[in-house]
């Protein structure tokens, strides 16, 4: 689907079969150099990403180190086909652990009986170019258990080696290189964070990128891209980590000939945290960077990795709240391309709304003019290429002050969100000139 996407986008080149040789830069450029089946060529941009995985390219170009726990588990990625039913059906699960003598995780794919083993060796004892298809289907097939029918019919398609680490990169930016993804930090896969907190990266990156190509923001604004991703990975590596430790635990305790059964069920409780990571996926804050504190304080809760309270609290994800809006059901809806300022019915601010809108924004400029012209499809509220402005009751409906609630601005404050979902600003007694100024101070940097 992402090839599709980019195959019909104009200024895209796909290069397959491409090596990088070398990443040289220099204060306006960088220059990629690649080797393909034509020969090398040189790539120059305004900006590289580097989202070529653990074994990053890009990174070791620049010399860039991994601090954290590398490689302390050897695994092999399976994908087969077979009828696990039987020892399935009677209690589905997301994954399945095995223990001694073949300690493994199943996980099924699919409703055709495709399924993921992750099998996990002794490198000391085994090679990982020694699991052909047929050593890995033995290997699962001592997983299943040790009475199989003669007739079972177990198929591996696939035999992909791996190493677990949990590492972040010492730095996320190189003058103008970033790193995104695995390049930037590898975690455990005992929650599934990886591609998460990968999608995360990008999206971040990007409508920066996007402000500061198309005049709206200085530079400087891509210098908060590491100040917000890199202690989120740090601490979505952390918590990767303690799942794995929290299945090894259970895993032992099991197997153990003398553990207690309250030991066991003292390790079941503890690992109830597994799967149930609301806190983090949508309790996910930035406490510095692109935002302006407001002197609030975060929601307190028990457990931050599963417990989660919506707040628009400066840095965090901005709540949902169900709206009607041209197609948009939720306020999370709102927030895509431009930042949002969603004005209280008797904020200042809503003068903003009106006459004053373009002339509020037209003073939010960096290198190239900015486009002022209001576009058609945001219905009657203003719209800029940097901000729409929505008030409360006027183009937007709030009558029961729900959403004034949930984003604590009242009647008389305003609340500007970022691109990305996240809340940049916040007053409860705003004025038109303090929106604007701290919209200004967050991208004229």
């Amino acid at each position: 689907m992402l090839l599709r996407r980019l195959a019909g986008m104009d200024g895209v080149q796909i290069c397959w079969d491409a090596e990088l040789v070398e990443v040289t830069q220099g204060d306006e450029q960088v220059t990629a150099e690649v080797r393909g089946p034509s020969g090398t060529r040189h790539l120059t941009a305004r900006w590289l990403v580097g989202a070529d995985g653990a074994a990053s390219s890009v990174r070791r170009s620049l010399d860039i180190e991994m601090d954290g726990i590398a490689s302390f588990g050897t695994m092999i990625n399976c994908q087969f086909y077979a009828d696990l039913g039987p020892w399935t059906d009677h209690r589905p699960a997301a994954l399945y652990w095995t223990t001694s003598p073949a300690r493994n995780v199943f996980q099924k794919i699919d409703v055709n009986n495709r399924w993921l083993c992750q099998l996990n060796y002794d490198p000391s004892m085994h090679r990982a170019e020694d699991f052909s298809t047929e050593v890995a289907a033995e290997w699962i097939r001592r997983s299943i258990g040790p009475d199989l029918p003669d007739d079972f019919d177990l198929r591996v398609t696939d035999v992909i080696p791996w190493v677990m680490s949990s590492t972040v990169a010492e730095r996320f930016r190189d003058g103008r290189v970033f790193l995104i993804g695995d390049a930037a930090h590898q975690l455990p896969p005992t929650g599934g964070f990886g591609m998460n907190t990968a999608v995360q990266d990008a999206h971040n990156l990007a409508w920066k990128f996007a402000a500061v190509a198309g005049g709206q923001a200085g530079e400087g604004l891509l210098d908060t891209y590491e100040s917000e991703r890199a202690p989120v990975a740090q601490y979505n590596a952390d918590r990767s980590r303690e799942n794995s430790r929290s299945v090894g635990r259970i895993r032992r305790l099991v197997e153990s000939g003398t553990a207690t059964v309250e030991q066991k069920r003292e390790a079941l409780r503890a690992s109830t945290q597994y799967g149930n990571w609301l806190g983090m996926d949508l309790g996910l804050r930035y406490d510095e960077g692109c935002l302006i504190p407001d002197g609030t304080e975060p929601p307190q809760v028990e457990d931050p990795v599963s417990e989660y309270v919506p707040t628009a609290r400066p840095g965090h994800r901005a709540p949902h709240v169900p709206i009607d809006l041209e197609g948009a059901t939720s306020t999370l809806d709102l927030y895509d391309t431009q930042f949002v300022l969603l004005c209280g019915a008797d904020c200042d601010a809503a003068v903003a709304a009106g006459d004053g809108a373009e002339a509020a924004v037209e003073g939010i400029q960096v290198g190239a003019a900015v486009d002022t012209e209001a576009h058609t499809d945001c219905g009657s509220s203003q719209s800029h290429p940097t901000l729409r402005m929505l008030r409360l009751g006027v183009d937007l409906n709030d009558p029961g002050g729900e959403l004034a609630a949930a984003y604590g601005i009242g009647r008389e404050g305003a609340v500007l969100v970022r691109p990305d979902g996240h809340v940049a600003w916040r007053d409860p007694q705003a004025t038109a000139t303090a929106a604007m100024t701290a919209l200004g101070s967050l991208l004229l940097r």
